[in-house]
């Protein structure tokens, strides 16, 4: 199973799955897809970082530089490309977790809490996919006998 999201998507994912109340075995489910998406959110932070330190954002110690020190320009520069690395997809794949990931699209539907702007969009988003993912393959349809066959 795969999942694909926005990199702009990933913390209100990593945030709505922690806040989904679950026990045992479906807390482990949970936790091997928020795990991965931790990993992507990780690597975007660092993507912002290079991005920071390319336009000169950064001080010595790889610090932000306050607002009165930096580049009006490279302020720009670097909005411009943040939004872009921002609407970059990730696709976080099941791997090794495919028992974990294929148990998610069950914890999901099982959630009773009120979902409202981005978390239910994510929400709406996830099944979706995962549904998607794991609808049951249907057989080829034999062509039927009429009675004239032999």
């Amino acid at each position: 199973m795969k999942i694909t999201l926005k990199n702009k998507e990933l913390a209100t994912t990593i945030n709505f799955l922690k806040g989904i109340p679950v026990k045992g075995e479906d807390s482990r489910h949970r936790t091997k897809l928020k795990k991965q998406l931790e990993l992507a959110f990780g690597e975007l932070v660092e993507a912002e970082k290079e991005l920071m330190s390319e336009y000169e954002l950064l001080d010595e110690n790889k610090e932000l530089l306050p607002p009165e020190k930096q580049n009006v320009e490279s302020v720009a520069k670097f909005k411009t490309q943040q939004n872009i690395l921002w609407e970059e997809e990730v696709v976080i794949e099941s791997g090794a977790y495919v028992k974990n990931f294929n148990e998610m699209p069950r914890i999901l539907k099982a959630y009773e809490g009120e979902l409202s702007g981005d978390e239910a969009d994510i929400y709406d988003k996830l099944l979706d996919q995962m549904e998607a993912q794991t609808k049951p393959k249907k057989a080829p349809s034999k062509p039927t006998k009429k009675a004239t066959d032999k």
